[in-house]
């Protein structure tokens, strides 16, 4: 392990104030995006509000004191010796990690019942953007104790009046900038989201809201990002269970509210929407338009306009015969898409995909190639899942979510155990060479 940053009670703590609403200035002209819910526990990052109530647009807000003074010895180093070349984005080193564990845990007691609750940030994605280094995650509240029916309400330290808008087991997107290192430089900041109350979905197991599991990719300059959530489209058949849909949002170089993907040509969606993988660019439109892999199994891939949210399937290829031997070594029911896409020196394209094992949860990881053109047809599978450090966790699985380019680097995102934004340099070389070829 490079390095590891865990939160203890010196440096991340948890305000249980509600946080305010706000817009960002780049949308305030869109009123579907007014409001911003957030948790009624914050995780603080070294003792910082995650959110920054007096600002209400995307300028990250810059770590005091230490990371002012590495500025200055930074400055007064480079004015004594010039630097040969450009400080690099990331100084890990091949076969090294960092683990970033900006969650924790609280417990509340209140006259009716002791909550225990925790706060996590994971499934991390990575993008360099204006010589920076930039993460967005998953950042969930959980509710372990209580029934999601009864309170508290949105402040943990408060258990009645009932019912109320309740944020557990709410999803939302956090965006901060990297250091060298892969340590957060500024505070995380919540993306805004307007949360659909009237399409909550209620079990006593579970609850489902929010934006999850955003993927990266850059398009005629800037950075996009696409993730599933509430509201979706309409279903053929109804179900108690809530319907999830795949959503595009740019990032950078400004903010712009989130356009919904929807498929012209191939009839009602799934209930669930998920995984959907960024190749790229659109060769046929490259500056309006996005390719996406919908499915791994058929590879199903979509042309989709990112100003829209139209979707075409332009390519659809099958490898059973490989998939199966996976799945059946493995004791795997099915296989998913699991991270965006990469593309190699050689021109083919790397990506992820994951697998659980029948009775278990535990995830198992597999590397795959495609070819660079239409039908962009999977050339390669792993048969031996990912091998990636569990950091402090120690046990349990990892759950591969990015993969991203930095300074001639490969680094994998996941987390673990839904514990943690971990990273992992790796030898993509020897990743290719273990792979096994499909017909």
């Amino acid at each position: 392990m490079v390095g590891v940053n865990t939160c203890d009670d010196h440096c991340c703590r948890l305000p249980t104030a509600v946080a305010a609403m706000t817009t960002p200035t780049s949308i305030s002209a869109h009123p579907t995006l007014l409001f911003l819910f957030v948790f009624g526990s914050f995780v603080a990052l070294c003792g910082l509000s995650l959110f920054d109530a007096s600002s209400n647009n995307l300028q990250l807000k810059e770590l005091p004191k230490h990371a002012v003074t590495l500025a200055k010895e930074a400055r007064r180093d480079a004015m004594a010796t010039p630097a040969p070349n450009p400080t690099p984005l990331l100084a890990l080193t091949y076969n090294s990690s960092q683990e970033l564990r900006l969650g924790r845990q609280l417990t509340v007691p209140t006259s009716i019942i002791t909550y225990t609750h925790r706060v996590e940030v994971y499934n991390p994605a990575l993008t360099v953007y204006n010589g920076k280094v930039f993460m967005v995650a998953r950042h969930e509240g959980r509710n372990m104790t209580a029934m999601w029916q009864t309170c508290p309400d949105t402040s943990l330290s408060t258990s009645r009046p009932c019912p109320v808008p309740d944020l557990r087991m709410i999803s939302f997107v956090v965006l901060c900038e990297l250091g060298p290192d892969l340590l957060p430089r500024t505070a995380l900041q919540h993306l805004p989201y307007t949360v659909p109350w009237d399409k909550v979905m209620e079990t006593s197991w579970a609850r489902e809201l929010g934006p999850e599991d955003p993927r990266l990719f850059e398009l005629d300059g800037g950075t996009f990002m696409v993730y599933n959530a509430l509201p979706g489209p309409p279903v053929a058949a109804t179900s108690p269970r809530c319907v999830r849909s795949m959503k595009i949002q740019r990032l950078f170089p400004t903010l712009l509210p989130s356009v919904e993907l929807v498929i012209l040509d191939r009839g009602p969606m799934e209930r669930y929407e998920k995984n959907w993988s960024p190749l790229g660019p659109d060769p046929t439109e490259p500056s309006t338009k996005v390719l996406l892999s919908r499915y791994a199994e058929p590879h199903q891939v979509l042309s989709c306009s990112v100003t829209e949210g139209k979707c075409r399937v332009v390519a659809e290829t099958s490898q059973t015969k490989a998939f199966d031997i996976v799945k059946t070594l493995w004791k795997i029911k099915s296989i998913h898409l699991g991270t965006n896409v990469v593309w190699l020196p050689d021109g083919r394209g790397l990506g992820l995909l994951h697998g659980l094992p029948l009775g278990q949860k535990r995830y198992l990881n597999f590397a795959y190639t495609v070819a660079p053109t239409s039908p962009w047809k999977i050339q390669a599978i792993a048969t031996d899942p990912l091998d990636l450090p569990l950091g402090t966790v120690g046990h349990g699985f990892a759950f591969t979510s990015s993969l991203a380019w930095i300074d001639g680097k490969l680094v994998v995102g996941y987390n673990v155990n839904d514990r943690s934004a971990s990273f992992a340099v790796v030898d993509w070389k020897a990743l290719v060479a273990s792979l096994r070829t499909v017909a």
